[in-house]
């Protein structure tokens, strides 16, 4: 039971923590597995590159982080096992981010609401990699709903899934392997060679986290009352129409549940219009994003006792 205490206590500190304070800033920033990943892998990518290369430039980066935490855990325990916990707490909070994509949202809806869709595109661009300045009012919300709950996955129930079974190092692991994606995994002549290991990892890693993500969007839509049977009809009818394998599945959750189309001009199209995508929309997209949160968190909480009284570790 102590070390489900102890499991536990390191979880809902970090979530706390992200609550409360938010992203590391200052000199903190340096050590955050996405800037260590970066930096890392500026050095050693090589665009027109091999297969083999590209496995270079995936297990490098994703290795030398997992190594460098791995000891920032166990020279802190050296210290004194406080100093253990403070900084498990603290490097947990780096592999996921609630607040942060919450806020830019919030935003972007209240500069629509105002009328100022130039900030609003602003806000949005920062979570999208299509080019917003240049859709329509309706396509912008669309843009906004989708990385809300595409971003989801990997920015909070992927990372956070694995704690219960591999403590710290799990997110860390999913963290470090998500960044490789965003930063090589282009489908371009002078990348598909160099990101082929980092895109087909990035989609095992959040295969099962991705599905388990639209159940509950599907279980919160039934919760606060929404279109559930709509969002479980979309979600299976739709979940494979995005490039991703795993992307679609919340979007098209979403999309059932709000009653909308959401739309990547060129790419997909998911779920039916019986509404309006106005930027109302947004209020209850949040509302699901929430509740859907709050559920991920009690699931991976429960796994972490249960897996922690059956198997015991240290995280």
């Amino acid at each position: 039971m102590i070390e489900a205490l102890l499991a536990s206590t390191i979880l809902i500190s970090s979530i706390l923590l992200d609550i409360l304070y938010g992203e590391p800033r200052g000199k903190l920033l340096k050590l955050h597995p996405v800037v260590l990943c970066t930096s890392i892998s500026k050095l050693i990518v090589k665009p027109n590159s091999s297969r083999i290369h590209g496995l270079v430039t995936f297990i490098v980066p994703v290795s030398t982080v997992l190594l460098i935490y791995t000891l920032i855990q166990y020279l802190a325990l050296k210290m004194c096992f406080l100093a253990y916990v403070i900084f498990s707490i603290l490097i947990l909070k780096t592999t996921f981010s609630i607040n942060l994509l919450y806020s830019i949202v919030v935003n972007a809806y209240k500069s629509m609401e105002r009328g100022d869709w130039s900030t609003a595109r602003h806000y949005v661009q920062q979570i999208v990699r299509r080019n917003v300045y240049v859709l329509d009012e309706e396509h912008v919300v669309s843009a906004a709903i989708e990385s809300l709950f595409e971003s989801l996955i990997d920015g909070y129930v992927s990372p956070l899934f694995y704690y219960p079974f591999l403590g710290v190092k799990g997110p860390l692991l999913q963290r470090a392997v998500n960044t490789m994606d965003s930063l090589v995994a282009y489908k371009t002549p002078e990348y598909m060679n160099e990101g082929y290991v980092s895109a087909k990892a990035d989609t095992i890693i959040n295969y099962i986290p991705a599905r388990l993500t639209a159940i509950l969007t599907v279980a919160s839509s039934l919760i606060l009352k929404l279109n559930w049977r709509g969002s479980l009809k979309i979600l299976l009818r739709d979940h494979s129409k995005t490039e991703s394998l795993n992307a679609g599945w919340p979007i098209s959750a979403i999309a059932g549940a709000l009653n909308v189309k959401l739309e990547k001009i060129g790419s997909y199209s998911i779920g039916d219009p019986k509404e309006e995508l106005t930027h109302k929309k947004i209020v209850e997209a949040l509302k699901v994003y929430k509740l859907t949160i709050i559920l991920a968190t009690l699931l991976i909480l429960i796994l972490t006792i249960t897996t922690e009284i059956l198997l015991p570790w240290i995280p």
